[in-house]
């Protein structure tokens, strides 16, 4: 800790865990305020510059992430064939459209990387058919249905953020997330 530096502070959130595995892929890292540090030492103290909720005790400080200088990337599909769960609706509680953030199940070790374009579908469902014969089967699986198209824009090995470009309908946690050809 220098001083004059700079530094976010950060309250733990929602675990975000994967709808298939129930592993733990990480926490959402809700940004509450910005400081800089006066005072050197154990304890340190920090100015704080700006607060976007309250700050509370637990929540916790880290120094400024340096963002690559290149912060340009260029929408593409991914080289192969990926399928995901969005897992968790940024600022939102059950569903958000264009323009808004989402969390998926898929990351570094998917081959996912910033610029990659990725369709939302909200999983077809089963249907009973009133008309079918008795020679065929009466549930039928509907399509999934296209909902948006997202842009990943921030990677970890187990998750990405993506954001949402358009949508024709909202998204909602659980609606599938695929490369398209």
């Amino acid at each position: 800790m220098q001083l004059d530096s700079s530094y976010n502070v950060y309250r733990p959130g929602t675990a975000l865990k994967d709808p298939i595995t129930n592993e733990l892929l990480g926490y959402e890292a809700i940004h509450v305020g910005d400081g800089k540090l006066v005072q050197e030492g154990e304890p340190a103290s920090l100015f704080l510059t700006a607060a976007n909720r309250e700050i509370l005790r637990g929540d916790r400080i880290i120094g400024v992430d340096v963002v690559d200088a290149d912060g340009a990337f260029y929408p593409r599909s991914p080289e192969q064939q990926v399928d995901g769960h969005v897992i968790y609706l940024y600022d939102a509680i059950s569903q958000v459209g264009a323009y808004q953030i989402v969390a998926v199940n898929l990351g570094e070790k998917d081959g996912i990387e910033k610029g990659h374009v990725l369709a939302i579908d909200r999983a077809g469902g089963l249907a009973t058919d009133p008309y079918a014969r008795e020679d065929q089967t009466k549930v039928v699986t509907l399509p999934n249905d296209h909902t948006a198209d997202a842009i990943v824009f921030r990677v970890f090995n187990n998750l990405s953020y993506l954001f949402i470009l358009d949508a024709n309908r909202p998204v909602r946690n659980g609606d599938i997330v695929s490369s398209r050809e």
